[in-house]
């Protein structure tokens, strides 16, 4: 420990033990005196405020109280933190957490004003997303071997981070192959429309705001007539479906020839990643729906099992429902409230993929949106994460075999919007909303 404090120079260590006395019983003190002459001044550093403090002042030393990490989160509102804290993952999490925050505060004296001031963004994904992701990745790996998964998809462009996580996790054990699996969900939708109903059901889920002309080119890849009147009217699915359904009468023809092309192309890419007789595939991903799930399955006829941080139960259909699972509860929990966050976070460098070419090329978004502008900051948050991971590994070596609950990481994620944080305009200014297949426009994401 002395070492690694990179503490030198000393020529005695008096161990309580082995000198049978005790700071807290203040043997210790007059025990040292007399070892080094009475007349001497005497400086003790300690952590507990009883022994180290009080005993030692009570014995003639002069004292200097260090608060560890421990005492530190509980002088804050972090406190309940500890009354959440109750299996073996949550208590090695709360532990890295807490030195982590002591680190902060003791390496850069960021702890002003009741503040605990993050400027480093891996410090941000490593405390807020570290539990999160490292407990469903356990899971995911626990629910893959019960049901007998060979093959994880991690879905782009949350995979881009989660599968390096997963390899990390994955060295020197037997675990499902993992593959970066390239789709989104306009990919997905598009390529399993097959009549006009399937088209209008597509607004079911996932709702559009913008322009009719934005519609056609963003959601289906179809360009609007040149002497349409209505091209640039807004379009609000949200509020008015039926004037939707009025305005692509004339392009169902063309959207259903396009989606028969993209269904083509996506197969020729499927088939050279899935032994359609022998894989057993497991979608992981930031969930909800299940609107690639369902796709596949459409599309290949063949079954997949959805591993989602967050599945949404609430369609009636029994199909819906069909082999998927969320770890995150739903409604209720933080991460669902806050996917938002988390889908910004665990952003790629490339933009959304689109669709995919007769050469099994994929063609990704043109449009460079901020979290692609700044991505060497979501890079910085994702090391943060894995960093966690490999933290928590060093400690806890056996880690397949821990029982994890979501409650503690879950918390632990919302805690992000506790007011005793107060992060760094770099950091605060990179959290982005962008999905041309819902709206043309990013939103920026401001708490």
């Amino acid at each position: 420990i002395l070492k690694k404090c990179k503490i030198y120079g000393y020529k005695n260590i008096f161990v309580s033990c082995e000198v049978k006395k005790s700071k807290f019983n203040r043997k210790i003190y007059p025990y040292i005196k007399n070892k080094f002459g009475k007349d001497k001044n005497f400086l003790h550093i300690g952590d507990n405020k009883i022994s180290d403090v009080i005993n030692a002042r009570r014995s003639g030393f002069a004292a200097c109280h260090i608060s560890n990490s421990s005492a530190l989160i509980i002088s804050t509102n972090l406190a309940k933190l500890f009354s959440v804290s109750n299996t073996v993952f949550d208590k090695i999490s709360l532990g890295l957490i807490q030195n982590k925050i002591h680190t902060i505060y003791n390496e850069n004296f960021n702890f002003n004003k009741n503040k605990i001031i993050l400027n480093d963004p891996a410090f941000f994904g490593y405390i807020f997303f570290g539990p999160l992701i490292l407990c469903y990745m356990l899971w995911l790996i626990q629910e893959s071997k019960k049901r007998l998964i060979n093959k994880i998809f991690f879905c782009s462009r949350e995979g881009y981070c989660l599968i390096q996580i997963y390899n990390f996790l994955k060295k020197g054990k037997n675990f499902p192959k993992p593959v970066y699996f390239k789709t989104s969900r306009r990919l997905a939708a598009v390529s399993s429309l097959t009549n006009e109903k399937d088209i209008y059901d597509s607004f079911k889920f996932h709702r559009f705001f913008g322009s009719f002309r934005d519609l056609l080119k963003n959601r289906f890849n179809v360009k609007v007539f040149h002497d349409d009147l209505n091209k640039n009217i807004t379009v609000n699915i949200s509020k008015n479906v039926k004037s939707v359904k009025f305005l692509l009468k004339p392009y169902i023809i063309q959207i259903l020839n396009n989606a028969r092309s993209e269904r083509k192309n996506y197969l020729y890419y499927l088939k050279n990643i899935i032994n359609f007789k022998k894989d057993k595939i497991a979608l992981a991903d930031a969930g909800l729906h299940g609107t690639v799930q369902n796709s596949l399955t459409k599309i290949t006829k063949k079954d997949f099992f959805g591993l989602y941080f967050v599945f949404s139960p609430v369609n009636k259909n029994k199909h819906h429902k069909r082999k998927k699972y969320g770890f995150y509860n739903f409604p209720n929990s933080n991460y669902y409230k806050n996917c938002h966050i988390f889908e910004s976070v665990m952003m790629a460098p490339h933009g959304s993929f689109l669709y995919c070419s007769k050469n099994g090329k994929f063609i990704a978004s043109k449009q460079k949106f901020s979290n692609q502008k700044k991505f060497t900051i979501k890079r910085e948050m994702h090391k943060g994460v894995l960093s966690f991971c490999k933290d928590f590994v060093s400690i806890y070596p056996n880690f397949t075999k821990l029982d994890v609950k979501n409650y503690f990481s879950d918390v632990m994620y919302g805690e992000y919007r506790n007011k005793i944080f107060e992060f760094s305009k770099k950091i605060k200014n990179s959290f982005y909303f962008d999905n041309e297949y819902v709206r043309k426009e990013e939103n920026l994401i401001t708490f």
